[in-house]
């Protein structure tokens, strides 16, 4: 099968409010095909695809699969979920999210962006340097693209950057004409049994472009660069240390990154992003590598990174209320949260603090101990009930083992609450001006944003004085 066969094709997603699915929706429908789609809840994706021409339904049902040519499932979607069986039931061929992903990038020169931390920043970044030195290319990004307003570009160009999820596994043999890893760590507990089991799925990730331009890999994550060097591919390493692509001389502000870098050993000159934090540094060396990969002139990259403000949920600031500034982040893994809680600390003058909400209950098993030593960077943390993003309940996993392994450490006030609806009134009775808030998680967390701020906005400095 081939993408353009699908053009004029009904072609139903079942989790069509997923960020992921949304925006190959969005591919599909702008080429011609005839999109339907279903999730459990509606959301402002679904209500943007209905406006673009696709019907969404809130819930499944069996009959949303009629006429369908083709159904596309999100790796959220159970087995048993009716639409899917019914689906199979009438032989109407099925695929599941990344196989559709596979199909679009063999008809392009794909730029794969995977990572268990990053991917959607570094997409955008490599997406923007390609846009700006006038390639038109397509975009596939999981988030949304403040620049765009969406999460996806349906580009006439040559090349697709795509961000490339490894949740399911299915990405490993994803063909592509240039590779990105921007590192490796042990997540989805659900599937991977183990680092090791990751690191191979990532090898044959990065031999998948041996025939292409090979790999871009991070040198700094150990995992990362191990892999790699286990590769048949042509690799370029970048990072802060021994490698091919390296940033030097950085400098870290509450506005953003400067840092200088350095190609084989000569000098491309001074970056500036307006982008917080260490880890972004990295993300832009990995979009350079890439630009450089392409042939992109260097004053076009400089150029590009300097305008880019990032995408949504990650270190976005939601409003500033008598000097105490509230950002939302998107962060899950204890790797991202002291990525970012390191990143912000220059932009608040006085005391951080932080609502977490864990995010499933597989990896907060797997994870506690980890998330409660990362909450130690905060001055004040609230941990909220565990989003279960579909998962089962685990006997004996709550969120309350993060606040209890948090509270070992010295320095950060920590506390429990499972209902996050309280949050907002603790917060603006609790906080001073120069204060900053930042709500991280990668489930509903971001909806209190607004919530915070008008309780910041109707509470006096007396009552935050007596909170």
């Amino acid at each position: 099968m081939r993408t353009h066969q699908l053009y004029g094709k009904h072609v139903h997603f079942i989790g069509i409010g997923g960020i992921g699915m949304s925006a190959l929706a969005r591919i599909l429908l702008s080429g011609g095909s005839r999109i339907s789609g279903s999730d459990a809840n509606t959301n402002h994706l679904t209500e943007e695809l209905n406006m673009q021409g696709a019907s969404c339904f809130q819930g499944h049902r069996s009959e949303h699969v009629d006429g369908a040519d083709l159904v596309v499932y999100s790796p959220a979607v159970p087995n048993s979920n009716c639409e899917l069986k019914i689906a199979r039931e009438r032989n109407i061929p099925v695929l599941c999210r990344a196989q559709l992903l596979k199909l679009l990038a063999r008809e392009k020169d794909c730029v794969g962006i995977a990572g268990t931390h990053g991917k959607s920043t570094t997409s955008w970044l490599v997406g923007s340097i390609l846009l700006e030195a006038g390639f038109d290319p397509t975009l596939l990004v999981g988030a949304n693209i403040g620049a765009l307003g969406s999460n996806c570009h349906s580009g006439g160009g040559r090349y697709l950057v795509a961000e490339v999820d490894e949740s399911d596994g299915v990405f490993a043999d994803m063909s592509t004409s240039l590779a990105v890893v921007t590192n490796i760590s042990h997540d989805h507990h659900d599937y991977y049994k183990g680092i090791e089991e990751t690191e191979e799925h990532f090898l044959r990730y990065i031999n998948c472009s041996a025939a292409g331009l090979g790999a871009i890999v991070c040198a700094d994550n150990a995992s990362a660069l191990r892999t790699a060097r286990r590769s048949s591919a042509r690799v370029l390493t970048y990072g802060t240390g021994m490698c091919m692509l390296r940033a030097h001389n950085i400098k870290l502000t509450g506005e953003g990154s400067q840092f200088e870098v350095e190609w084989l050993g000569t000098s491309l000159g001074e970056f500036t992003i307006p982008l917080l934090g260490r880890h972004n540094v990295l993300n832009s060396l990995a979009a350079i590598g890439a630009g450089i990969r392409l042939d992109v002139p260097v004053p076009v990259i400089a150029m590009a990174l300097e305008k880019n403000h990032g995408v949504e949920r990650r270190l976005t600031l939601r409003g500033e209320v008598d000097g105490i500034r509230v950002w939302d982040d998107y962060g899950h893994h204890p790797v991202e949260i002291c990525a970012t809680l390191q990143a912000l600390r220059p932009a608040v003058s006085g005391r951080l603090h932080v609502v977490f909400q864990p995010h499933r209950f597989s990896r907060t098993f797997h994870l506690y101990s980890e998330f409660g030593k990362a909450l130690r960077l905060a001055d004040h943390a609230i941990v909220t009930g565990i989003y279960a993003a579909g998962e089962k309940p685990i006997d004996g996993v709550n969120s309350k083992l993060i606040v209890d392994e948090a509270a070992r450490y010295k320095g950060c006030e920590v506390e429990h609450m499972a209902d996050k609806e309280f949050v907002p009134l603790r917060l603006a009775r609790l906080v001073r001006p120069g204060d900053g808030i930042l709500l991280l998680g990668a489930g509903d967390i971001h909806q209190l944003a607004q919530p915070v701020l008008a309780a910041l906005d109707s509470t006096t400095q007396t009552e935050r004085s007596a909170g």
